[in-house]
């Protein structure tokens, strides 16, 4: 099985690696070589047990779920879908990005893509919005 590790994971990979390599030359009891480092115990076990199986392999993070970036076709239909409407909530642009893609998206993350471009809208009323009724009670 060929595993594809992103850079990110690699780093990981790195500095984990490097904690056992300090782990061993260091002489001290596992308790005490995480008490100094500030690394939980059971992490320590949990990612020692792994490299000792599979070496570095075993370092690389295996979350499960479905990992995906917001490629630059689908970044831009976000960002013309908000300019041409721009009313849409980002609730709005996500429902309409899961029928055009075919794959959820959260709406704070969609709202993090309008933030990154300036497209926020301004606070408070936007104009050309309805205004609630309300009823004025006198007493």
């Amino acid at each position: 099985m060929i595993q594809v590790a992103t850079n990110k994971q690699l780093q990981k990979m790195k500095q984990l690696e490097q904690m056992f390599i300090q782990y061993e030359q260091s002489g001290l009891s596992v308790s005490e070589f995480c008490k100094k480092n500030g690394i939980h115990r059971s992490h320590f076990y949990y990612w020692k047990s792994r490299y000792k199986q599979r070496k570095e392999s075993g370092l690389i993070d295996q979350r499960g779920g479905v990992a995906y970036k917001v490629t630059e076709d689908r970044r831009k239909f976000i960002v013309k879908y908000k300019i041409k409407n721009p009313m849409a909530s980002c609730r709005d642009i996500a429902v309409r990005f899961e029928r055009e893609f075919g794959i959820g998206i959260h709406f704070t993350r969609v709202a993090k893509i309008i933030g990154e471009e300036k497209l926020n809208d301004p606070v408070g009323r936007k104009t050309g919005k309805p205004i609630k009724k309300t009823r004025v009670l006198r007493t």
